[in-house]
């Protein structure tokens, strides 16, 4: 076992896409994090045959089955997310618009085939690592979210299948990256929506909103995550089985009556975009984060009167298929990685 600081500060946190899902690949990409809560999930069965005792009986408990859950937070830069993104959405396709950058597009698609292998380092108060491996790890919902004065969140919550302590602890290799930030922070409302060769993008002169607080975007993927059978304690693979849900927010003070209340008011769709653009890594192209949804609906809008302050919107949305040839979600990812 591999020592280290004897608390959180000592934690690691490594992932791996699966070729096969459920079976455990050794981690490849590291990533810095603020907490986690994968956890094992068990479930024992309890006889309740009457036995002349007061007392349930502890040679009638069974262990039977297992599981994994929890969720784990991450501060968005511009090297390693295409892996999460993938796991998100489903699909990605990679583009290479300037030497050493590449462009990934992640696009909706189903998730069967698509897990991950995570190893937690968890370090004892004597400074031991212990490796807590997890496989057979699906997203089942995400949220990328930003506000004034922060950094660029992404929040994931996963389903999977078992946890070992048995396999050997694999020390991090970090790569060098940039965070993305509120400060390189933007959102557009409307334009027109295409797409082309499975890339979507929007014409015409989108408004960029110029007075966003916070913004976010979130994700179900509704998942059988109870697919145990007999003869096995653990799940086959998760599949898809109920209709995805994008969903967002965002914190606006009220500038005009066009910007969101008249879309709102009229029910009519519009496209919107959560951009988050970082330094330059190649040529004069930047690395950014850019989350595309070419059809929403204004769940609420108005603005009230909440006493002198500047009046301001909780602004909700709703994306939905626009019956076309374009993604429900489309989202971009610019970096020094050469795969996703």
């Amino acid at each position: 076992m591999t020592t280290g600081i004897p608390t959180g500060l000592g934690a690691t946190l490594g992932f791996a896409a699966e070729v096969t899902p459920g079976t455990f690949v050794t981690p490849a990409r590291w990533f810095q994090f603020e907490k986690e809560s994968l956890k094992l999930k068990k479930k024992a069965i309890q006889g309740q045959g009457l036995n002349g005792s007061l007392f349930e009986l502890a040679s009638r408990r069974v262990y039977t089955n297992r599981q994994v859950a929890g969720a784990i937070p991450f501060d968005i830069t511009d090297r390693s997310f295409g892996l999460l993104l993938k796991n998100m959405l489903g699909a990605v396709a990679l583009g290479a618009p300037a030497s050493g950058v590449t462009l990934q597009t992640h696009t909706p698609a189903a998730l069967v085939g698509t897990s991950m292998s995570v190893q937690v380092g968890r370090p004892s108060t004597d400074g031991t690592i212990q490796p807590f491996s997890y496989r057979g790890l699906k997203v089942i919902d995400w949220e990328i979210a930003c506000a004034v004065e922060q950094g660029a969140k992404l929040n994931l919550t996963f389903d999977g299948w078992d946890e070992t302590t048995a396999t050997a602890y694999t020390a991090p290799s970090f790569l060098a990256a940039n965070p993305l930030t509120f400060a390189g922070g933007s959102v557009l409302v409307g334009g027109t929506v295409s797409t082309t060769a499975g890339i979507t993008t929007v014409a015409g002169s989108p408004t960029t909103l110029a007075t966003v607080k916070s913004a976010s975007v979130k994700g179900q993927n509704p998942l059988d995550t109870s697919r145990f059978f007999l003869g096995s304690s653990v799940k086959k693979e998760q599949l898809d089985n109920g209709f995805r849900k994008i969903t967002g927010q965002m914190d606006v003070e009220f500038g005009n009556l066009t910007d969101v209340y008249t879309a709102f008011s009229a029910d009519t769709a519009t496209a919107i975009q959560l951009n988050f653009v970082g330094p330059v890594i190649g040529g004069a192209l930047h690395s950014f984060l850019n989350v595309l949804i070419p059809v929403a609906f204004f769940e609420e809008g108005p603005p009230e009167v909440d006493g002198p302050k500047t009046l301001s919107q909780k602004v909700t949305f709703t994306a939905l298929d626009d019956d076309a040839n374009n993604p429900c979600i489309q989202i971009q990812y610019s970096s020094l990685d050469a795969a996703a």
